[in-house]
């Protein structure tokens, strides 16, 4: 285990780990619905947005959607969706949001890059994948009402914004100057 996260995990007092080095947090009961939703606005934003600039910046609209409320024109520490954020190399991350990120892409519903995973070691943009491998022509999803109006209003917000300045402004709205003090912190414990 890497010092400094093993520090910052002590501090955080989560003790336990997943295999792939993130803490590990007791699931929720209803995790599996809640991937699935996970999933759904994960499908959603690059549909709205058209393409999406990269994985940073998917990475970073998924925490507002999680934690912004656009009515309040604020954070919230309670979830929407119920994903663990942490602050991690380029800010904000979840390692259960990036699980259902890989799914995704393994099933063909999302593509990187121009030429896909192989030909980018560097993800350049992030777009929808032909409508035979997300299930149909049409992309339906059902996000409900609630969820739907969080994400358009966070896209409205923020998706003209590229993830190196998603990835700035989400750390200055945690009130975060120094991002190598608050690594492995949950952002629930950082959210005023």
């Amino acid at each position: 285990m890497p010092g400094l996260l093993r520090v910052a995990i002590q501090q955080t007092g989560l003790s336990s780990w997943s295999g792939h080095g993130a803490p590990y947090r007791r699931k929720p009961k209803n995790r599996e619905v809640w991937s699935e939703k996970t999933k759904e606005v994960l499908l959603y934003l690059p549909s709205r947005l058209g393409q999406c600039e990269g994985r940073k910046k998917l990475m970073k609209l998924m925490f507002l959607v999680e934690h912004f409320d656009p009515g309040l024109g604020r954070l919230v520490r309670k979830s929407l969706l119920g994903d663990s954020f942490l602050i991690y190399h380029y800010g904000v991350f979840s390692f259960e949001v990036m699980n259902c990120y890989n799914e995704l892409v393994k099933e063909g519903k999302i593509r990187e890059g121009p030429g896909g995973l192989e030909s980018s070691p560097v993800c350049r943009g992030i777009s929808l994948g032909s409508p035979e491998k997300r299930g149909g022509s049409d992309l339906k999803l059902e996000l409900g009402e609630k969820l739907r109006e969080r994400v358009d209003g966070v896209i409205e917000r923020f998706g003209n914004l590229t993830g190196y300045e998603l990835e700035v402004q989400t750390l200055k709205t945690l009130g975060i100057s120094e991002k190598d003090r608050y690594f492995g912190r949950p952002v629930e414990s950082i959210i005023r």
